[in-house]
């Protein structure tokens, strides 16, 4: 009988130990992008450790009462409860997790060093309660910066947007960057940061990954201002609706179907108000953004996680932005242009051009197969210590 209690003690401690819980610093709601960096995240870490049960807690980081408890006393704070909350940093969720994982997105920018949410309390209050005593990992970050700027050889990030990068970069246990442009930024700090391809590139393995498909459309992604902000300057909304309209023009007489593929329920009213002649499609989930992503056979792409997420497929596409952010697609080998620049006779040649080329989809799995390798030794070095 006693036997039997230690034996079974001893499988209920091995279940326990096998057992992890992980924070996720992430967006909830509001940009299936940042769903699909989380997904590819979550992905690697279960390919990483088979052998280990995850229960993963989500924090929406533009609410820093999130990571608070439910009954937490900053929840009954009618005024001034934003600077109760930078002062006290008090105990959080977070707390009675394994390890925090900072899942992707921009982390540099200009001013960063000036945002009350993300700097002030996310970083110097909440997440420096963990240095020395959690693993705090920061996985897929990049920049987002004009372009013209970002091209500039002599870009450098400003003295206090260095010192906050700095104190950020020190309080993680790994930080890795899905751009060039961010790891000249560290580098250029006196720091290491391993240069991957965006986690979200991982997504299409739920379906096979990176191939050679059979597919029926062109899939566009419309934004407005051509990009998520105008950085001060002056917007290029209607060059670009013309540019656009031309290219999807010239598509449609080539003979090919268009799917106007949208993140959220503006760009699906832009899409159709100003393109009502083809299909808009807002899906309601990622698996189903996944199968309708599966069925394209290119993409011309505003939202760079489209582009992202289609390379994930094997599915070509070309990026238009506005900022540093297309920087993240050229690590996918795929080309981007500058807004501003942008002609819709060399858009429609780049479309034309990835669809007699064989070799793309074959050169995205490869690159797919060493990103999943390179996430899986990350954290197998340092999630779990």
């Amino acid at each position: 009988m006693l036997f039997a209690k230690v034996k079974s003690r001893m499988r209920s401690l091995t279940k326990k130990a096998n057992r992890k819980k992980i924070a996720l610093i992430t967006t909830l709601g509001i940009n299936i992008g940042d769903e699909f960096i989380r997904d590819g995240i979550i992905y690697a870490i279960e390919n990483a450790f088979p052998e280990i049960e995850f229960t993963y807690l989500m924090f929406h980081k533009h609410n820093q009462f999130h990571f608070y408890k439910h009954g937490h006393f900053l929840n009954f704070i009618k005024r001034g409860r934003n600077y109760v909350a930078r002062c006290l940093g008090p105990s959080t969720v977070m707390d009675e997790c394994d390890a925090i994982i900072q899942c992707g997105a921009p982390i540099f920018w200009a001013n960063c060093s000036n945002s009350k949410g993300w700097q002030h309390h996310l970083w110097c209050k909440v997440l420096k309660r963990y240095m020395g005593w959690k693993q705090i990992l920061n996985i897929g970050g990049g920049s987002s910066y004009l372009y013209v700027d970002a091209i500039e050889n002599d870009f450098r990030v400003t003295d206090s947007d260095a010192n906050f990068i700095k104190y950020m970069l020190d309080l993680c246990t790994v930080t890795t960057v899905r751009d060039r442009l961010s790891q000249k930024i560290v580098e250029g700090l006196g720091y290491n940061a391993q240069l991957v391809c965006c986690p979200a590139f991982l997504n299409g393995l739920v379906l096979g990954g990176a191939k050679k498909r059979e597919g029926d459309y062109i899939v566009i992604n419309y934004m407005e201002l051509a990009g998520h902000y105008t950085y001060g300057m002056p917007t290029y909304s209607q060059e670009w609706a013309k540019t656009l309209s031309r290219c999807v023009e010239s598509l449609s007489k080539a003979g090919h179907k268009i799917v106007f593929l949208c993140h959220n329920k503006k760009e699906e009213n832009l899409a159709k108000s100003t393109f009502s002649q083809f299909p808009a499609v807002l899906p309601a989930n990622r698996l189903e953004y996944l199968k309708l992503a599966a069925g394209a056979k290119a993409g011309v792409c505003n939202r760079l996680h489209c582009a992202v997420v289609l390379a994930s497929l094997g599915i070509p596409s070309v990026s238009i932005g506005n900022d540093s952010r297309l920087f993240m697609v050229s690590e996918l080998g795929l080309p981007i242009v500058f807004a501003k620049d942008a002609q819709a006779d060399e858009l429609y040649g780049y479309v034309e051009k990835m669809l007699v080329d064989d070799n793309r989809p074959k050169e995205l799995a490869a690159l797919q197969k060493r990103t999943l390798e390179q996430y899986i030794e990350i954290f197998l070095k340092y999630l779990i210590v």
